[in-house]
């Protein structure tokens, strides 16, 4: 005999008598409907319902939709008290069954939502509390079900799981929050996700926390399933890893934030053959006999530009497990990894390593494992050791910046040599910041990424000579060249001092100069070495001081034009031999760095036209130029690598530049010239630079 009570609130109640069942048929409330039913709650109901639903006996629904295509609704409060009993149970094809209220199953094997069919979308827009065994939150077990949490779900005994789905091309999302296993009993094996059917979809964008023992993340059973995880994931339980995956064909992609705290507990556990997967996010392992990453399936790849620490006792950040083969990782740029990366009997196992050729490490690699740079440069194994060859690739071009601008300082001056601007204007002065920019070459090249910012000041006079004219030249410049993104920074202070000789003689109707210069730099690195020792945060600073020498030789044909008595046109031809050598040094126990000599060939033209705004108080000017660069010495740099001799040899032997400037003169007194100019420069090699000049020519 069924027992049932209904209140209502100015609500039309239809009943429909089948059998010896009662149902409520399509019911519509605000208020309260309170049953006590030996068998079934409120059933065939497609419709939303509100208010509160409470069943007593074992085998009872909060709503119990048999027909296709419905929408099943709860908007109240729907609690269940026996075993095997639903808060919202659909069993045919094409429904939507959602909760936007509050559903509390108290019995064992009782869900909040139970779709028994295929093709049906489960909904937890609400709270889902579950507390019996084997009592989890949302349950398909039909194919191509969609079953989501946006909300709040919580189960609190074993085996009970936040989203649980037995069907074929199954889809679990998580939006919301999901807690397994915070009960008064362990809540064994209760993961937040946990998909028993191939080719399904599992995603996290939300918070899953698990807190006992084999209480995964994700947990992924069968093939070709796919699982991700853009949010966090945090598990604290013996065994209980962040994605848990063994299917064929399988992926795991993290680009959120995996937290295993329990001892054996996994970041990432994959023992599928032939899964490929992916870490951009964060892997933290700190619990005994912990690991960040494990490879535990033939033909496996793992491919990392995140992070992965593995800090508990007898920990790994990478473990390529002991008895499969084949087993690839890929460290590309942006890894980081804290703890061992070991292989065990892994056969075949392969770590490549494509962090940038800027790039520094320091790995602790087992012996087992074949490593390999992709970046083009020297590594020596016995674990894994590279240095970033930013500085020896760009040596040429920073060679070229740093004379460069002293023979654009120079050149201006010839040019006032050339009109006759000098002869009561014997000294003058030159400031001038530089900001000089390069992109990488891409993976696998050598050509690495930089900006430098130079600034300094070039200043000159005129000394007494009986045959020619003849100036005293200094130039002092501070420069800042981070290479890489800051995998390695260079500060110079360096001073140059020569003599300029603007007119040795005429020379098809141009006057023909010379200079010489020598200099000398005091350069203070600072290089990040990528490393997996814990007494670092996965990568440690190391400092260099070493010195430089310079000389420069030059010569120039500096011709002007009168076009009209205000316009001028001029063309300058020059040649200029740079020499540097950098002496030899050594940054701690990882790099020695031999001594090397830079000989390079600096060609120029430049021609532009020079227009008195102000009769011979002032004009304007601008110019257009072509400069190449060519390293005909000193290409090979030897070096060593943890004690082992290696050499690189640099493809940036030479560069093509197109620049031009504008700029103003203008005349405060006779014996007090000022000038501004404004200098851009681009090279075949991407090179970019704006710099800008301020000066003066005086007589004081």
């Amino acid at each position: 005999m069924l027992k049932f009570k209904l209140v209502l609130n100015s609500i039309a109640l239809g009943l429909l008598m089948v059998g010896t069942n009662a149902y409520a048929a399509c019911v519509t409330n605000t208020g309260n409907i309170s049953t006590t039913l030996d068998s079934i709650g409120s059933g065939s109901c497609e419709n939303a319902v509100g208010g509160v639903i409470d069943t007593v006996s074992d085998g009872g629904y909060g709503i119990y939709s048999l027909s296709s295509g419905s929408l099943n609704i709860n908007i109240g409060s729907i609690v269940t008290n026996g075993n095997y009993s639903y808060g919202v149970f659909s069993t045919n094809t094409n429904n939507t069954n959602t909760n936007s209220g509050s559903i509390v199953t108290n019995g064992n094997h009782s869900y909040g939502i139970h779709s028994a069919a295929s093709n049906n979308s489960n909904i937890n827009t609400g709270s889902i509390v579950t507390s019996g065994i084997a009592a989890s939150a949302i349950v398909s077990s039909g194919i191509n079900n969609t079953n989501t949490n946006s909300r709040s779900i919580t189960t609190n005994n074993n085996n009970s799981h936040g989203i649980r789905s037995s069907g074929i091309g199954s889809t679990n999302i998580n939006t919301g929050s999901i807690e397994t296993g915070n009960g008064i009993v362990d809540g064994f094996q209760s993961s937040g996700i946990f998909s028993d059917g191939a080719n399904s979809t599992n995603i996290n964008t939300g918070t899953i926390t698990t807190y006992a023992s084999s209480g995964h993340g994700i947990q992924s059973s069968r093939d070709n399933n796919s699982n991700s995880n853009s949010g966090h994931i945090i598990t604290s339980g013996v065994q209980a890893h962040g994605i848990y995956s063994w299917g064929i064909n399988s992926t795991i992609t993290n680009s959120g934030t995996i937290t295993t705290s329990g001892d054996t507990a996994y970041g990432i556990y994959s023992t599928g053959p032939n899964a490929n997967n992916t870490n951009s996010g964060f892997i933290i392992s700190t619990g005994a006999n912990g690991r960040g990453v494990v490879l535990a399936g033939n033909n496996q790849t793992f491919t990392n530009s995140g992070l992965i620490m593995a800090t508990g006792a007898n920990s790994n950040a990478i473990r390529w497990a002991i008895g499969v083969s084949n087993g690839v990782v890929n460290l590309n740029r942006g890894s980081v990894i804290i703890g061992d990366m070991v292989a065990g009997d892994h056969e075949n196992a392969r770590l490549n390593i494509n962090l940038g050729s800027g790039s520094s490490y320091a790995y602790s690699v087992s012996s087992h494992v074949l490593v390999s740079d992709l970046d083009n440069r020297p590594m020596v194994t016995g674990s894994a050791y590279a240095a970033g060859i930013g500085a020896q690739e760009t040596a040429s071009e920073m060679l070229y910046q740093r004379t460069s601008v002293i023979t654009s300082a120079l050149d201006r001056r010839l040019r006032s040599y050339a009109s006759n601007e000098i002869d009561n204007q014997p000294y003058w002065l030159d400031v001038y910041y530089s900001d000089v920019t390069r992109n990488s070459g891409g993976n696998y090249s050598t050509q690495t990424a930089f900006s430098n910012y130079n600034y300094g000041v070039t200043a000159g006079f005129k000394l007494p000579a009986q045959f020619t004219p003849l100036e005293l030249v200094v130039n002092v410049e501070q420069s800042n060249l981070n290479i890489d993104g800051g995998n390695q920074k260079i500060d110079s202070s360096s001073i140059m001092a020569g003599l300029l000789a603007p007119n040795l003689t005429d020379l098809l109707g141009a006057k023909l100069s010379a200079k010489v210069l020598v200099g000398y730099a005091d350069h203070n690195g600072d290089r990040k070495v990528m490393t997996n020792s814990l007494l670092y945060d996965g990568s440690r600073q190391i400092k260099s001081d070493y010195n430089s020498n310079y000389a420069v030789l030059g010569t120039a044909l500096t011709k002007l034009y009168s076009i009209n008595d205000r316009l001028t046109a001029d063309v300058v031809l020059g040649l200029d031999l740079n020499v540097q050598r950098t002496d030899s040094y050594k940054e701690t126990d990882y790099f020695s760095w031999d001594s090397r000599i830079l000989t390079q060939l600096h060609s120029r033209i430049q021609t532009g036209l020079d227009y008195k705004v102000w009769g011979d108080k002032g004009s304007v000017f601008a110019r257009v130029g072509a400069e190449h660069r060519d390293l005909i010495g000193g290409a090979t740099q030897d070096y060593s690598i943890n004690g082992t001799n290696v050499s690189f040899n640099t493809n940036n032997k030479n560069d093509t530049y197109l620049t031009a400037q504008v700029g103003i003169k203008a005349q405060l007194e006779k014996r007090v010239h000022l000038f501004g100019v404004l200098n851009t420069m681009h090279s075949s090699d991407s090179v970019n630079s704006v710099s800008g000049n301020i000066g003066l020519r005086a007589d004081f």
